[in-house]
């Protein structure tokens, strides 16, 4: 309806604020991503996290979840990304949970591993929860000789924002070119974005 009004409308964010164990199956979630990004807009998951009550957590399953949400994302072409709302569970919104890939220690819990394989896997991931194998990494220090970097100039008319990004707006002070195939258009005083 928005757009039949001439809205431009190119993108739809989803909230997740998903509980463990009721996330379902990942054809659930691409259903209904394959649902908006027909209408002919990109989504993602702009607020994920799976809670899991702190005081009987079910971290094995948590993982399963987060690995189920990035697998659903990864089939559907127009999913842009997931952003996670949070990172530790030690200043997490939610009250008396743990939902985050990340414990109040700061420590990664499965989910973290989880969604690393989820997006680097082929097929995703989601029925199984796979750990990273243990390393040991050895530092060593030499000295070297002091060398000079030379670094390429920046485009003429200073930095270029990427597709999405903002350029400019009154007080902006950051890029103001865009990349290739896209224009600065003003949205606002105070906002302009590449599109």
């Amino acid at each position: 309806m928005v757009k039949s009004y001439g809205a431009p409308i190119h993108g739809f964010g989803m909230q997740g604020h998903l509980t463990t164990g009721q996330v379902g199956a990942a054809s659930g979630l691409v259903s209904n991503m394959q649902a908006f990004t027909a209408l002919g807009v990109e989504v993602a998951y702009t607020e994920l996290d799976i809670a899991t009550p702190s005081s009987s957590p079910n971290f094995a399953q948590q993982a399963i979840d987060y690995a189920t949400v990035v697998s659903a994302c990864k089939q559907v072409a127009g999913c842009v990304g997931i952003t996670i709302w949070g990172f530790t569970d030690k200043y997490t919104w939610i009250s008396n949970s743990a939902p985050l890939p990340w414990d109040k220690n700061l420590q990664k819990k499965a989910a973290y591993t989880s969604i690393l394989n989820a997006w680097g896997s082929s097929s995703g991931g989601g029925s199984s929860v796979t750990t990273a194998p243990t390393t040991t990494t050895t530092l060593i220090t030499t000295t070297k000789p002091a060398t000079t970097t030379t670094t390429a100039a920046a485009p003429p008319g200073g930095c270029v924002a990427a597709h999405w990004g903002q350029c400019g707006g009154q007080g902006w002070t950051g890029c103001a070119s865009c990349e290739a195939g896209t224009t600065c258009q003003k949205s606002n005083d105070y906002y302009s974005q590449c599109l």
